[in-house]
């Protein structure tokens, strides 16, 4: 047995009167969001990568500005398609579908009538 092992095995082995663990994933004890948004700024601005709040959780403009970050009004940009379908008239087989279907949108329940996913 290596060493690692028989350091689980004492504390596995500790008479200690456990009666429960508590986890606090969601931040219902503790307000941690702002702790977690911050460190994965931080974290992927290392690689060039940034992010914004409302990128990581959902807050309005309002509650953004408050905190002093930056806002970054979005706007969809809706592609040049040649087309537009539903996903039900897609063939069955991937050999029956055209080359063009990358200059296509693919409408599926999830959208609008436009086929672009709508944003809240």
């Amino acid at each position: 047995m290596d060493e690692g092992s028989d350091r689980a095995d004492q504390a596995y082995s500790l008479n200690v009167n456990v009666k429960g663990i508590l986890f606090d994933y969601d931040g219902t004890l503790a307000d941690t969001m702002e702790g977690h948004y911050l460190a994965w700024k931080a974290a992927v601005g290392e690689y060039g990568v940034s992010i914004d709040a409302q990128d990581y959780y959902p807050l309005t403009k309002e509650e953004v500005l408050t905190k002093g970050w930056k806002w970054r009004d979005q706007t969809d940009e809706v592609p040049q398609v040649s087309k537009v379908i539903d996903a039900s008239q897609l063939p069955d087989s991937i050999a029956d579908i055209p080359d063009e279907v990358l200059d296509w949108a693919i409408r599926c329940e999830a959208t609008g009538p436009s086929g672009f996913r709508k944003r809240n």
